[in-house]
């Protein structure tokens, strides 16, 4: 299948950012707000690397033919996936001084 070695190269990129995901979130004493915008990053970069192999893999099913298959409304994906990095931000918690300062 043509897709094949994307869809592993996407999955091995998706479990390595995962696991720096795991150790910045893990890091002692860090500063909460790097921290967020670490993981804000990793989680934008992962949503896009599972959208390599999701939108080529959707717009050969759809079309049923890998070449010269038109993207049109799937690159839409990219952009969706993008907010994945929201979702990881919303998860970190908050570091003490950043909440002062979303209560004023």
């Amino acid at each position: 299948m043509a897709t094949e070695p994307l869809f592993w190269g996407s999955v091995a990129l998706c479990a390595v950012l995962f696991l720096v995901g795991v150790a910045v979130a893990l890091i002692p004493n860090g500063d909460r707000d790097h921290i967020r915008k670490a993981m804000t990053l990793l989680g934008s970069v992962t949503g896009l690397a599972a959208a390599l192999w999701l939108v080529p893999a959707m717009v050969t099913a759809v079309e049923q033919r890998a070449e010269g298959a038109s993207v049109g409304g799937w690159l839409l994906i990219f952009i969706v996936r993008l907010g994945y990095g929201g979702v990881t931000r919303w998860l970190t918690p908050v570091g003490r001084d950043e909440q002062r300062q979303d209560a004023m």
